[in-house]
């Protein structure tokens, strides 16, 4: 992007015109002895009396600044329990899974062993298995 006036000027660096801050927005910090709203009170007066066009707006004490509330730690603190839980039920739901599948195999086990073998050798069978 340049600035000319006409097709035979060499190009004008526009950087002068990127480095130029429109924002109105200004902060005061102000350490103070005693009670922080009754400088409060000093400081707006003094600004105003300098200047009584200049909007004053969300002027605050720096500890009612540090009183809201962040969500974001919050939040990434809840998801990671909820990840773990979720960890932990996973791992229930499969040793679930592994023990019921173990059961049936026995059961079946059982069942064709019984079918030609003594009632002894069946009950030794099934106590040196669980």
């Amino acid at each position: 992007m340049t600035e000319n006036t006409t097709a035979w000027e060499r190009p004008k660096a526009l950087l002068s015109a990127l480095l130029r801050d429109y924002s109105t927005n200004a902060t005061l910090v102000a350490r103070t002895v005693g009670d922080p709203q009754s400088a409060l009170v000093a400081l707006r007066s003094e600004l105003q009396s300098l200047d009584s066009t200049l909007p004053l707006y969300n002027v605050q004490t720096l500890s009612d600044h540090m009183s809201v509330p962040y969500f974001l730690p919050d939040a990434a603190t809840v998801l990671g329990v909820l990840g773990c839980w979720q960890f932990v039920l996973a791992a229930i739901g499969i040793y679930g899974v592994n023990v019921l599948r173990r059961r049936r195999t026995h059961a079946r086990d059982r069942g064709a062993d019984r079918a030609g073998a003594a009632r002894v050798d069946v009950l030794l069978l099934i106590i040196r298995r669980e």
